[in-house]
C-alpha cells in the first residue's frame, strides 16, 4: 500500500506540475517521491539537492550517516597527487591505523580526512582497498545479505549477493566508490 501511495503521489505531482512539500521520516519514501530533498538537523539545513546527490555525494558526516546506510572512515591524508593536465580525478592516499586506502579525489587532501563508502560498494575479495574483518552477524534480505563486520574495533556494514560462510571475511572497494566528506 505504501509503495502504491508513493507512486500515486509522484504521478499527481507530475500531472499537476505543482510544488509539494512532503515531510517524512521514511528515507526510502523521501528518496522515491522527491525531485529535491532537504536534510535538516536541529532546525538547520544540512544539505539540499536531488535525492541521488544527497545519497551518493553527501556534504557532511551527518548527511552521510542520515541518508541511507553508510560507512564513515576517518584517517590522515598521506599523499595527494595532482593530475598534470588538471583534469579528472586524482589519486590520494589516506591512512587509517596501519592501513592505507586509495581514493579518487577532485582536490588534494591534507590533514584529517573523513570519507564514506556505501555498503553495496564492497565486494568479496575484490577492489583495490581491502579490509578483513570478523563477521558479527548477517541478515539475508532476498537479493542481498547485509553483513556486519568488526574491523579494528569498529563496525563495517557491507551488502553482498551471497551470505558469507566463514567467520572472517575480506571485502574491498575501488577508489571511485569512496566519497570524501567536506
Amino acid at each position: 500500500l505504501r509503495e502504491r501511495l508513493r507512486r500515486e503521489i509522484k504521478a499527481i505531482q507530475s500531472d499537476l506540475g505543482v510544488t509539494t512539500v512532503y515531510v517524512t521520516h521514511d528515507q526510502a519514501e523521501a528518496l522515491a517521491v522527491s525531485d529535491r530533498l532537504a536534510v535538516l538537523s536541529s532546525g538547520a539545513t544540512e544539505q539540499v539537492g536531488p535525492p541521488e546527490v544527497l545519497y551518493r555525494r553527501p556534504q557532511s558526516r551527518f548527511v552521510a550517516e542520515f541518508v541511507g546506510e553508510n560507512n564513515v572512515f576517518e584517517g590522515q591524508a598521506i599523499e595527494s597527487a595532482r593530475a598534470v593536465d588538471g583534469s579528472g580525478d586524482r589519486p590520494a592516499r589516506v591512512r587509517i591505523r596501519d592501513r592505507e586506502f586509495e581514493l579518487d579525489v577532485e582536490d588534494p587532501l591534507e590533514g584529517d580526512v573523513a570519507f564514506c563508502v556505501r555498503p553495496g560498494a564492497f565486494s568479496p575479495n575484490a577492489g583495490r582497498n581491502r579490509i578483513t574483518g570478523d563477521v558479527i552477524d548477517q541478515e539475508f534480505l532476498g537479493e542481498t545479505t547485509r553483513v556486519r563486520l568488526s574491523w579494528g574495533g569498529r563496525r563495517i556494514v557491507v551488502s553482498l549477493p551471497e551470505p558469507p560462510t566463514e567467520s572472517e571475511l575480506t571485502v574491498g572497494f575501488d577508489p571511485a566508490d569512496a566519497w570524501v566528506l567536506g
